[in-house]
């Protein structure tokens, strides 16, 4: 059966069980590119007009717009508290063990940057029999494709993962297609291995024992009693305009690549400008050196790498030995005016305020210089990712508890609770944009006629919607027993002793 050429496929996407816009695809692997700065060499002209090759020089803005968010919207002391029934809280200290042994929220913080950069990030839970222990698979937006094609939450998706193995000189690649899916309402992960001897397409399919990783990985697996998949899938915040029907998200500066690329091509010009600038003189050939050609003979000629002379034209009247100096002022303060000037208009792109970038030309290096304060665009685009980042982890926290539910170790699930419901999961980020608790509790008591009162607890005290409703209710009942109405209800039922 795996011999058969049938099971064999150029592309990702000729798989039948894959159905996503090649575009799609297209569109990410350009945001990883920008991300990584990745950019051909610059071919030009040298002084003897011979065509050659150099570094081109840009400013990695995709990077420093999806650091700066990043830094703005989370950090190690984000917190995730579960409220459980019962005693004690068995959910909470469940929670908390596996993500200390798996740096959770450290890789949680380390990923949410290339997720912005390139717009999505999926991660699934998974049990390793090895270490006897519930783990996490982190797969950045080119290793997550939906099977379904539609803007509401994923439900489906496959997971590919490459592997390498050397065979004497030659390198073969794996590519295992981890497929979740849904089967008359019962959740089934089936895997598929491919092999091929390039470092693209997908190749044939094989045996997954052709490869000693997946000799114990079964073709099928069915997990029964889930409620959501196993994984959960974080995007930036906003529609995918440039494909309407996708549910996948966009990089920040998936809207602003020409901008982008007008910042890169002025900050090559000015480094150019610099490199160019020392002084250009017209000389007769006096100034130029010789060699000896193949035949024999002298040759003038200029050092390939000298920009310094320029040679004088056929015909020139200039006395032999006059040298006229050319030298033109630098135009660094043009260049830096301009990028800063497409700087402002990625800003504008990408949600942040202005003046939240500055180029510094003397340095030659971005330096964020904004404040952030509660009205400015860059609290609220934070707000917006914040949101779906938070949602993103409720998500991963019911589907690891719903994991848990399922494997069993020694004859015992590894959790006999409740799985915990979304409202009483909560995820404090850790707003670091506010100067201080005071100022905090300032801007929330403005708040208060627009925001429910709920909402205000849970997040001035990092506690959970059940809870914060709890708090409410026992200040509810605190004030009415300090009213006159209840003043006057307890002396009435006192004066007619109404208890008895």
């Amino acid at each position: 059966m795996f011999g058969n050429r049938q099971q064999g496929y150029e592309r990702l996407i000729d798989h039948p069980r894959i159905n996503i816009d090649p575009e799609e695809l297209k569109r990410i692997e350009e945001s990883f590119r920008d991300y990584r700065g990745q950019y051909p060499r610059v071919r030009e002209l040298n002084v003897e007009h011979e065509r050659i090759e150099r570094e081109f020089n840009y400013l990695n803005m995709t990077k420093e717009v999806a650091n700066h968010l990043t830094t703005l919207l989370i950090n190690e002391k984000c917190e995730i508290t579960i409220v459980s029934k019962g005693e004690g809280n068995k959910a909470q200290d469940f929670w908390r063990n596996i993500a200390a042994s798996t740096n959770f929220l450290k890789n949680l913080t380390y990923y949410v940057e290339p997720a912005l950069a390139t717009g999505g990030l999926a991660v699934k839970p998974y049990w390793n029999s090895q270490s006897k222990k519930i783990e996490f698979a982190w797969c950045m937006a080119d290793a997550f494709v939906p099977l379904r094609m539609n803007t509401n939450s994923i439900s489906e998706a496959v997971i590919p993962s490459v592997t390498t193995e050397v065979r004497g000189n030659e390198i073969i690649y794996y590519t295992l297609l981890e497929f979740h899916e849904w089967n008359d309402g019962v959740y089934t992960i089936s895997n598929e291995l491919y092999r091929r001897k390039t470092s693209l397409g997908l190749g044939e399919r094989v045996p997954l024992a052709t490869l000693n990783a997946y000799k114990g990985l079964p073709s099928k697996q069915v997990i029964p009693n889930l409620k959501r998949p196993q994984f959960a899938y974080f995007s930036p915040a906003g529609f995918n305009n440039i494909n309407p029907r996708s549910p996948l998200g966009l990089g920040l500066c998936d809207n602003a690549r020409s901008t982008i690329e007008g910042i890169n091509l002025a900050y090559d010009k000015l480094w150019k400008e610099i490199d160019n600038s020392e002084a250009i003189k017209i000389v007769s050939d006096h100034f130029l050196k010789t060699k000896t050609d193949k035949n024999g003979m002298l040759v003038e000629y200029f050092d390939k790498s000298d920009t310094l002379f320029k040679a004088l034209p056929s015909g020139g009247n200039m006395d032999d030995m006059v040298c006229k100096d050319l030298t033109s002022e630098m135009r660094i303060d043009s260049y830096v005016e301009a990028i800063n000037k497409y700087i402002s208009t990625l800003e504008f792109q990408v949600g942040l305020s202005s003046n939240t970038f500055v180029f510094d030309g003397a340095k030659g290096a971005v330096t964020a210089t904004e404040i952030v304060s509660k009205d400015s665009k860059t609290y609220q685009t934070r707000n917006r990712h914040a949101k779906r980042l938070k949602q993103f982890v409720i998500d991963l926290v019911i589907s690891t508890f719903e994991l848990a539910k399922w494997v069993k170790l020694d004859g015992k699930t590894l959790f006999e609770g409740e799985v915990p419901k979304r409202q009483d999961i909560n995820v404090n980020l850790d707003d670091g944009v506010f100067e201080s608790r005071n100022s905090e509790l300032d801007f929330y008591l403005q708040a208060e006629q627009f925001v429910p009162k709920v909402e205000i607890v849970k997040a001035l005290f990092n506690i959970p919607q059940s809870e914060a409703e709890k708090w409410l209710k026992q200040k509810d009942l605190e004030t009415y027993q300090t009213s006159n109405a209840f003043i006057e209800a307890r002396a009435e039922s006192e004066l007619f002793d109404w208890d008895k």
